[in-house]
C-alpha cells in the first residue's frame, strides 16, 4: 500500500471513532461505544468505497487493539467487520483475529 495513513482517535468517555487519512483525505472511521470502564463495544466499521482493498479497516481495528492493550481494557465487537473482517482465512470465529493475536475479545 503506497500512500500516507494517519488516524486520529476521538473519545468523549461514553462515545468514540478511530478516523483514517489517506493522503490526507478522509478515507473511513470505525466507531465505538463504552460499557463501563473496562470494555467498549466496536459497532461500526467503514471505509470509503475509492479506498476499499488498501487494508484500510484493519489498520483502524488493530488500533482499537493496540489501545486495548496498552489501557487493559476488553473489545465486544458487534459489527461485522471487527469481528470477522481481520480473520485469515475467515473460516470460524474461533480463529478470529482478536481470540488469536490478542485475546481482548469478550464473549
Amino acid at each position: 500500500m503506497q500512500g500516507n495513513v494517519k488516524i486520529e482517535r476521538e473519545d468523549n468517555g461514553k462515545k468514540g471513532r478511530y478516523v483514517i487519512y489517506y493522503n490526507e483525505e478522509f478515507a473511513g472511521e470505525m466507531t465505538f461505544t463504552w460499557a463501563g470502564k473496562t470494555k467498549f463495544i466496536i459497532d461500526h466499521t467503514g471505509v470509503e468505497d475509492k479506498f476499499s482493498g488498501k487494508g484500510l479497516g484493519k489498520k483502524l481495528v488493530m488500533k482499537s487493539v493496540d489501545f486495548a492493550r496498552e489501557n487493559n481494557v476488553k473489545i465486544i465487537p458487534l459489527c461485522p467487520f471487527g469481528y470477522f473482517g481481520v480473520m485469515v482465512p475467515p473460516v470460524s470465529v474461533k480463529q478470529c483475529h482478536f481470540e488469536r493475536y490478542c485475546n481482548y475479545i469478550k464473549n
